[in-house]
This record gives structure tokens, sequence and C-alpha cells, in this order.
């Protein structure tokens, strides 16, 4: 595994506004530090199950072949106002081709972080050509807000940007998985909260 660190002065986008950010690139060649967020299908780390009653386990499911796949999720903490974003994009073989994890500041609710969070998958979609892709959302309010009307807010702003972004992402499209399909990002968002500087992963093999 090398690690580079870049600084990139890249803010967020005008609504709303966020830092410039330093990302530390991780190569990884196998993606063997992935394996540390993996457990049994509808167990949580403790070796408890996830599943809520009377729903089915659904496990992650591979895009079609030439298409990719970006799950994200985001954490947030009330109590610092904070939050964290974690998102993994895999090929229709299910290898891992790049990723993302790191924190924003000054949300006010959990899907203002979901809507961060999918508005970087897709910059990161657009930017480093990883499209046709499907973006998968355990967060069922920024779903259907890509498919409809939002109303002139921070979360609708952002909503704004992704609808804009998806422009250039052709046939790529929105859509909603629950928790247990998304595990693996979900633990990405929970580690950003305590970490001081995003992590940008690149599969140096695939990109």
């Amino acid at each position: 595994m090398r690690i580079m660190h870049h600084a990139i002065q890249k803010p967020w986008r005008q609504s709303p506004p966020s830092p410039s950010i330093s990302i530390i690139v991780v190569e990884l060649n196998p993606w063997e530090e992935l394996r540390c967020f993996e457990r049994r299908p509808g167990q949580n780390e403790g070796g408890r199950r996830t599943l809520h009653v009377g729903r089915q386990f659904k496990p992650w499911v591979p895009p079609p072949q030439g298409w990719l796949k970006a799950n994200f999720d985001g954490a947030f903490d009330s109590s610092s106002r904070s939050g964290g974003i974690g998102i993994i994009f895999r090929d229709h073989e299910s290898v891992v081709v790049g990723g993302y994890y790191g924190r924003v500041a000054n949300v006010t609710s959990p899907d203002l972080v979901e809507a961060y969070a999918g508005r970087l998958a897709c910059e990161m979609a657009r930017e480093l050509q990883l499209f046709p892709i499907v973006l998968e959302s355990d967060c069922l309010n920024l779903v259907k807000a890509t498919q409809s009307d939002v109303e002139d807010s921070a979360f609708g702003m952002i909503v704004e940007d992704i609808k804009q972004d998806m422009l250039s992402l052709n046939s790529s499209f929105f859509s909603h998985v629950f928790r247990e399909s998304n595990l693996v990002e979900h633990k990405l968002a929970r580690l950003a909260l305590s970490c001081s500087s995003p992590h940008l992963l690149l599969n140096t093999l695939l990109i």
C-alpha cells in the first residue's frame, strides 16, 4: 500500500459552502483493508442481527456488465453538527474501483449529510469518468428528491447540483436500497466522523 498526500484546492460548490480539503490518496493492491468492514449478512459489529422485523435480507447486487455502481452513506453527529461520508465504487464483477471517506462540517440533519455524499459521488464519477453508473443510497428522501422538484433550501440546492452533474453521466440514475445492502458505506461514514483528514481511495489497477 502506498499513501500519497495531495493538497487539493477544490471547495464545494456555492450551495452551501465547505472548506477546501487536503486529500490522502491511498493506493491499494489489492483492497485488503476493506475486509475489516465486511461481516456476515444481517449482522452488525457485535454479531447481532441487524435486519428489521418483517424485512428479508437483500445482499448487494452488482451493476450490469459495462456499468459501475456507487454506494454511499452519511452519518450525522448532532452534538458537533458534523457528518461523515462514505462512498465505494464497484464494477460488474464486484471489484472495488475507488472510494472516499471524510467529514463535513456545519450540517443540520442526516438528509443534508446524505445529500453531500450523493453530490460528491456524482462529482467523483464525472471527474474520474466512472459511468454509466448506478448511484445507490439508503436515504429514500434523497433518491426521491433527485427525481422530482425540491424546495429552496440547503438540501434542495445540493440536490440541484446533483441533477446538473447527472446530465454529464450518460444514462446514469439513482436507486434506493435498504441499509442491509449498504453496510460497508455505512461503516465508512461512521469511521469518517472520527477522521481528521479526508481519504480518497483509488485502485490503481483499474483507474
